[in-house]
Formats: C-alpha cells, sequence, structure tokens
C-alpha cells in the first residue's frame, strides 16, 4: 500500500473510533490547524454519515475533535513542550498516586508537546495558562493522524480509554487559581498593573517583565502579566507577550530587588 493509501487508511480508522467514543469532529485542511468550514454547530451536535463521508472522501485531511459537552465534557490538556508535560504529569500522578501517567488516561503526542485527554462531569470553559491551553467547551484539537505543518504527524502515546473525573481539581490543576502579585512593590509597578492603553502596551510589559524577572522565576512571571493583559485595553497580543517576558529573561541578570514570596503552583 503507497503512504497515500495507508494515509487514508489510518484516517477512516481514526473517523470509526472518534465516532464509537462519542466525540465530534471536523475535518482541517492538511497540514494545517486552521478549521475553514463554520464548525459552530459541531459544537452543539457531532456530524452524520453523509457529513463525514463528504469530508473525508478520497483526500489527505486532518481531524480535529471537538472538546466540551457535545464530546462528553471532553478536556484536553494541550502542553506546549515536553518540559511543561512532564511537570504537569508529575502533578497529576502525585494526585491519583500513580507512576506514570500513561496508565492513567490518553496522551497523545503533538509536534511541540502531548496532549493529555479527560473528561469531566462538568462543562469545563477553555483557558490559557503559559506552554499550558485547557482545551475545553469552544475548543478543538488536531488528533491522529493529522500531520502538523513541520511534517510530523500526531501519535499516540497510550490509545487508553478517556478516564472520567469529577472536576481538574481532584488532579491537581486549579483554573480559578490567580497568580500570587508579590507585596509592596513600587508604586509604578501598581499603576502598571492596573491596565494601561493600547499605545502603552508593549514598553509597560518590558519595565513589568524587567522588574518581575529579578525575583521571580519566567513561568510565574508570565502568569502575572497574563493576568494583567486582561485588564489592558485592548489586551497585547499573546504572542508578542511571550516574546517580550522571554527576551527579558535571556538579559543579563539586573542588580537585585527585595525578594518577595510567590505562589509556585503549576498554573
Amino acid at each position: 500500500m503507497d503512504s497515500e493509501g495507508c494515509g487514508m487508511k489510518l484516517l477512516h480508522e481514526a473517523i470509526r473510533k472518534y465516532s464509537s467514543e462519542g466525540l465530534s469532529f471536523i475535518p482541517v485542511p492538511f497540514k494545517s490547524k486552521q478549521a475553514i468550514i463554520e464548525w459552530k454547530e459541531y459544537q452543539d451536535r457531532r456530524p452524520n454519515d453523509q457529513e463525514i463521508r463528504q469530508w473525508f472522501n478520497g483526500h489527505d485531511s486532518n481531524i480535529a475533535v471537538i472538546c466540551g459537552k457535545v464530546s462528553d465534557n471532553l478536556v484536553v490538556l494541550d502542553c506546549d513542550s515536553r518540559e511543561r508535560f512532564q511537570t504537569l504529569a508529575g502533578v497529576i500522578c502525585r494526585n491519583i498516586g500513580l507512576d506514570d501517567i500513561r496508565d492513567f488516561t490518553r496522551i497523545t503526542q503533538t509536534a511541540r508537546g502531548f496532549h493529555i485527554w479527560l473528561r469531566t462531569k462538568e462543562v469545563i470553559n477553555s483557558a490559557k495558562f503559559p506552554n499550558l491551553d485547557v482545551k475545553g467547551e469552544g475548543g478543538y484539537i488536531l488528533a491522529p493522524p493529522s500531520v502538523h505543518s513541520s511534517g510530523f504527524q500526531y501519535q499516540y502515546i497510550n490509545d487508553r480509554p478517556i478516564v472520567k473525573v469529577d472536576n481538574l481539581k481532584l488532579i491537581g490543576i486549579d483554573l480559578e487559581q490567580k497568580p500570587e502579585v508579590p507585596r509592596n512593590q513600587p508604586g509604578w509597578v501598581s499603576q502598571l498593573l492596573a491596565g494601561v492603553g493600547e499605545g502603552q502596551r508593549n514598553d509597560s510589559a518590558i519595565k513589568l517583565a524587567g522588574y518581575f524577572r529579578n525575583t521571580l522565576p519566567q513561568d510565574v512571571t508570565e502568569r502575572i502579566l497574563l493576568d494583567w493583559n486582561t485588564r489592558n485595553k485592548p489586551p497585547m497580543p499573546e504572542r508578542e507577550l511571550f516574546k517580550v517576558i522571554a527576551t527579558s529573561y535571556r538579559l543579563p541578570e539586573h542588580p537585585p530587588i527585595t525578594p518577595y514570596g510567590y505562589n509556585k503552583s503549576i498554573i
């Protein structure tokens, strides 16, 4: 069987698998992440056989699984790096009493990191944290055998059934937790943290990142500035914000500032 025929076979096997698991899914162009169909209705219903045949009939395609209530409250923890996955996996394993997260629930490998698949008893909205996206209601993920633009093919680390948990807090993930901002910071820091306008965002981000880098790990600064960015009008693009922070942490250290405590939870 040639590579194209093999790819179609894998895709059709995935379609049967995801359908049998009660997952909603849509087509995405080959080597792309962006859906080109209107997919809002598939957040409320799963595709029918006619739609599936029309979407995946005889050509290469990626497949995106829709999270949230339509897929029985599917939640996927999208780790952007191996390091983030290892940290998160350690937290989950400690909370559930396992040595290896691969013995717990389905894990798939992406072009940059890993997906941890779960189901919950309650609907979870999508959320964003440093190097981690929580894909819930209103979100979707590329799933095996999709192919990234780099040529990497999404694949199973383990093809276990998707585990259902009461809520994410039970495995150590608190989506309502806010980053703890150090106390007694200078007045200008408090003023900037209240939010700024469009013309001040980049300069303020540079100043704040430079200030916090003296006493806080990069991931904590990312959480603080992501929260700060929600108060900007309008918020600056998150990619730009992460770039500013990363650049600041690569610069030589400034003279130390009075150390503050911080909340070192993983999210």
